[in-house]
């Protein structure tokens, strides 16, 4: 991690989940940045592997708060190392479950992300 690096706007926290995903089920989601709010949040499509589909706007938000991406009100973004995968964890005792980043993406899941105590939700480039 560099040192006085500046922390990332909410923006620029939920850029790095944009694009397609894709979990152990073979549901697939698709992740899109709506930076036009005055807080900013994703779209996702999802996609079931019977070819049914449901948009649902403003699902990924960044609580400003505490830090943290949350996925509606039932899951948070897990503080942990993540390359090419994220997990989400739920605020309600249920199961977690664990997005892998789609072939669609090569380059955007080429980056290792570090999430630990000191960014609580927030997302920080690292080099290998």
């Amino acid at each position: 991690m560099i040192a006085n690096a500046r922390e990332p706007t909410e923006s620029e926290t939920l850029q790095r989940l944009v694009g397609h995903w894709q979990d152990e089920r073979q549901t697939v989601y698709e992740v899109i940045l709506d930076a036009s709010k005055r807080q900013p949040s994703c779209d996702v499509t999802t996609t079931w592997p019977s070819g049914r589909q449901k948009s649902t706007p403003n699902l990924i938000r960044y609580r400003q708060a505490d830090r943290q991406v949350t996925w509606g009100n039932s899951f948070i973004l897990e503080n942990s190392v993540i390359q090419d995968s994220v997990r989400w964890v739920s605020l309600h005792g249920g199961n977690h479950f664990v997005w892998y980043r789609s072939g669609k993406d090569e380059s955007a899941g080429s980056k290792v992300v570090d999430l630990d105590s000191r960014t609580a939700g927030r997302w920080t480039d690292t080099q290998e």
